[in-house]
């Protein structure tokens, strides 16, 4: 109940941000579409607490249940052979709404049992769409990464950092932040090109300013971090490779 209660109040606080970015946003139709089908998840979220609740799950059809086999003993005992009919159709009706009631409740277990942990899903790749990048060796390049949302709900305060292997130099460039990772740090020595997103649409991809970079004197594969952080999903890492030749 706690966790659909939560999931309801954020559904609302994503809708309330949609609403506010109307008027600021070019895709209008993208927009109110998420819009819509929040709306639809916050009434579904209302009925599906109601159904996993006490009185839903348990209370009701007991009840149902109980009236029913009183109804049908009280008629089988003192009611007459004409007034019999009546009481055993209303035992039958009241039998049913309760196995109804509990068939939508298994319903509900069962949709909440295979719905996906989150709505929210990255791809990360170059600008091109492979995962493979080809530089020179000890050239100045440009490393260009893409991200798309994939998932099915708006992504909030995304933020990515590109990790490059300590052979790689990195400049500093428009649209990133560098830093060098400490030596205790999970990758040690590494330098990471920090982007701030903010919002992403789903099914929206979106271009990394380039990073401008000296490639390694030795050639090899080179194995690129690319770690994205968004506000529900956390952190979520992928993995490019550049060919040095």
């Amino acid at each position: 109940m706690l966790e659909h209660e939560t999931r309801k109040r954020e559904l609302i606080r994503k809708v309330q941000g949609l609403m506010d970015s109307l008027e600021k946003e070019p895709e209008l139709s993208r927009v109110k579409k998420e819009i819509s089908r929040y709306e639809n998840e916050i009434r579904n979220s209302a009925q599906r607490s109601a159904a996993l609740s006490v009185s839903g799950a348990f209370l009701y059809p007991f009840c149902f249940f109980l009236f029913g086999l009183v109804i049908s003993v009280y008629g089988l005992s003192a009611l007459t052979a004409a007034e019999m009919p009546a009481a055993a159709v209303l035992g039958t009706v009241s039998v049913l709404v309760g196995v109804i009631a509990i068939v939508r409740t298994l319903f509900v277990i069962n949709e909440a049992a295979i719905r996906p942990e989150t709505l929210v899903a990255f791809t990360v790749f170059f600008v091109g769409g492979s995962t493979v990048q080809k530089v020179p060796r000890s050239s100045d390049s440009t490393i260009s990464v893409g991200l798309l949302n994939c998932g099915k709900q708006m992504a909030e305060d995304v933020e990515v950092s590109v990790l490059f292997p300590p052979e790689f130099v990195v400049s500093p460039g428009s649209g990133y932040q560098v830093m060098i990772q400490d030596s205790v740090s999970t990758y040690p020595n590494h330098t990471s090109a920090g982007f701030n997103i903010g919002r992403m649409h789903e099914d929206v991809y979106q271009s990394l300013p380039p990073i401008k970079v000296r490639a390694p004197t030795k050639p090899g594969k080179y194995l690129l971090r690319v770690a994205v952080w968004e506000r529900e999903l956390g952190e979520t890492d992928h993995m490019l490779t550049i060919e040095v030749d």
